[in-house]
């Protein structure tokens, strides 16, 4: 039980983890139409360490994209094969914070 316990609050940590960096990112398209280009950057991010990428896009046509369309929609079929019998039901879950930080077991 404890081990389930424990995977859960890995996913769920690693979850979060990602909204916040999703969350964070700053990203814009663009098409310059000179050699410099000005960004502006929300207030939060003023002071810290950043990285900027910039690389070119490639034009997708309708067809390409059908395509991409009908591949992504088979891959997130394939992984909810994959993961319907790995869903927990956390609607009546209770954290218990004794239970968590006992390390004698």
């Amino acid at each position: 039980m404890r081990e389930y316990f424990l995977q859960d609050v890995c996913a769920i940590y690693l979850l979060i983890a990602f909204l916040y960096f999703y969350i964070t990112m700053l990203r814009q398209i663009i098409t310059p139409l000179e050699s410099s280009f000005t960004l502006q950057f929300p207030s939060d991010m003023l002071g810290k360490k950043i990285e900027i990428i910039a690389f070119e896009l490639q034009e997708q046509t309708d067809k390409t994209q059908a395509s991409n369309d009908t591949d992504k929609m088979l891959r997130l079929k394939r992984i909810e094969e994959l993961t319907k019998d790995k869903l927990v039901d956390l609607s009546n879950f209770k954290f218990n914070r004794d239970e968590a930080n006992n390390y004698a077991d």
